[in-house]
C-alpha cells in the first residue's frame, strides 16, 4: 500500500521512480559502484529497497548510521556475503579475512578478499544506505573495487554536495566510474496522481481540493506525501497535517541542530537564511536580507560559503537562478 509508512520493499507498493529503478537495475551489470541522490524523504531508501528485494544475487543491505565505523560495516556486509556463497560458513562464526589494508573477521580460517570474489559466480551487492554517515568507509569501498571484480557497491546519501565530494580528487573514491542515479520530487501532478490512487488503495473518498492544499504544503516529497496517506487513515484532513507538521517540525530540528554542531558561531546566519528562504530569492536578495538583519556588511566570500554549506547538506536547492528550501517544512522553524 502506498500509504504504509515502512520502507518500499515490493514493486506493487513502489510509486513512481520506474525509470530510476530500471537505471539501477541495469547498472548492476556493468558498474561496481552505483550512486543514489536526492534529497531527505525524496525516496532513496524505498528504491534501493525494492532493486535489493528484486535481485537475486548474494547481497546485503546496511545503513551507516547502524555503525560506530567503517571496519565494522565492512565486517558484517562480507560475513553476509561469504555465508550466502559458502552456506557451511555461519555469519557468527569468527574468522580472518585478509583484505589488504584491514582485517575483516569471518570464519575459522583465513580467506583473502580475492578468494571471496573467486567464489561469486555472480555479482554480490552491497547496499549502503546514508553513506556520508561513517567517516572513511570510502576508502575501503575504494579499495575492493580495485582489487575485486565481482563485488558491486549501492551507495546513497541525502547531503548531496557531501556525496558529490567522495569523488573529488583528493579522496580515495576519486578516478572510480560510478552510476549517478538521481530522484527529484514528484511534479505537483504526480503529486496529486500518488494521493489519489494511495485512497483508492485505502477505498477512502477524497477532495481534490484537500488534495492540492496537501501538495502546496508537502512539494512533492513522497515521504511526507505517504505520511499524510497513512495519518488520514485515523484523522481529517485539517488533524492530519496538524500532526504532520508537528511532527516534521521536531524531525527538521533534530536534522538542522545536527548541522549546526560545528557552526555555532555562524548558527544566527544559517537560520537567518532559512527564514529568508520561506520565499525563494536570489543570492543577492540572500545577501541583502541577511544584512539587513544583522545591521552589518557581510563579505560575498562568507555569503557565498552559507549558501554552498546549505546546498551541500541538502537543505537548500537551487531553481534557476533562485534558490528555495528543499523541503518546504523547514519554513516551521
Amino acid at each position: 500500500m502506498f500509504f504504509d509508512i515502512y520502507v518500499k520493499r515490493n514493486l506493487d507498493e513502489f510509486y513512481n521512480y520506474r525509470e530510476e529503478l530500471n537505471r539501477l537495475l541495469k547498472a548492476l551489470k556493468y558498474h561496481k559502484i552505483i550512486v543514489v541522490k536526492g534529497l531527505r524523504r525524496v525516496g532513496k531508501t524505498s528504491l534501493m529497497s525494492v532493486a535489493y528485494h528484486m535481485i537475486e544475487n548474494p547481497k546485503v543491505f546496511l545503513d551507516a548510521r547502524d555503525f560506530k565505523d567503517p571496519f565494522k560495516l565492512m565486517d558484517r556486509a562480507f560475513m553476509e556475503i561469504y555465508s550466502q556463497i559458502d552456506p557451511t560458513k555461519k555469519i557468527f562464526e569468527v574468522v580472518n579475512v585478509d583484505i589488504g589494508p584491514f582485517t575483516l573477521k569471518l570464519n575459522k580460517s583465513d580467506v583473502s578478499l580475492k578468494e571471496i570474489d573467486k567464489k561469486l559466480s555472480k555479482k554480490a551487492v552491497i547496499f549502503i544506505d546514508e553513506i556520508q554517515e561513517l567517516e572513511g568507509l570510502d576508502k575501503l569501498i575504494a579499495f575492493a573495487y580495485d582489487h575485486t571484480k565481482n563485488i558491486v557497491f549501492v551507495i546513497s546519501g541525502s547531503e548531496i554536495g557531501v556525496l558529490d565530494k567522495l569523488f573529488l580528487p583528493d579522496k580515495p573514491l576519486f578516478g572510480r566510474l560510478a552510476e549517478v542515479i538521481t530522484l527529484n520530487p514528484l511534479s505537483f501532478e504526480k503529486s496529486l496522481n500518488f494521493l489519489r490512487l494511495g485512497f483508492a488503495q485505502e477505498g477512502k473518498e477524497y477532495s481534490e481540493t484537500e488534495l492540492r492544499e496537501v501538495v502546496k504544503n508537502l512539494d512533492g516529497l513522497v515521504g511526507w506525501l505517504t505520511y499524510y496517506g497513512y495519518l488520514r487513515r485515523q484523522y481529517s484532513h485539517k488533524k492530519s497535517l496538524e500532526i504532520l507538521k508537528r511532527n516534521a517540525k521536531l524531525l527538521i530540528e533534530s536534522e538542522l541542530a545536527k548541522f549546526l554542531e560545528k557552526r555555532r558561531g555562524e548558527k544566527i546566519r544559517y537560520l537567518l537564511i532559512i527564514k529568508a528562504l520561506k520565499e525563494p530569492k536570489t543570492w543577492s536578495e540572500i545577501k541583502d536580507y541577511l544584512e539587513f538583519k544583522l545591521k552589518k556588511k557581510i563579505s560575498n566570500a562568507r555569503i557565498h560559503n552559507y549558501i554552498e554549506k546549505l546546498l551541500e547538506f541538502g537543505f537548500i536547492v537551487k531553481d534557476e537562478e533562485k534558490y528555495k528550501l528543499a523541503d518546504p517544512l523547514l519554513s516551521l522553524l
